[in-house]
């Protein structure tokens, strides 16, 4: 939960993960690789839609 908390947390304002390094546990060295990845910057692309709606107007069966 940890890790998906700080990966949300950095597309999404106002979530904050207290200590990153609650992965340990799951992921060795989670804190290292997340501190490395947020200096360095985390890249962004094209985000998926919103919806199901959103991919071609045709609502999903």
């Amino acid at each position: 939960m940890a890790m998906f908390a700080a990966v949300l947390g950095a597309v999404v304002p106002g979530v904050e993960v207290e200590d990153v390094a609650t992965a340990g546990k799951t992921f060795p060295g989670f804190d290292r690789v997340w501190s490395e990845a947020v200096a360095t910057g985390i890249p962004s692309g094209p985000r998926a839609p919103a919806s199901p709606e959103d991919r071609d107007g045709r609502e999903s069966p």
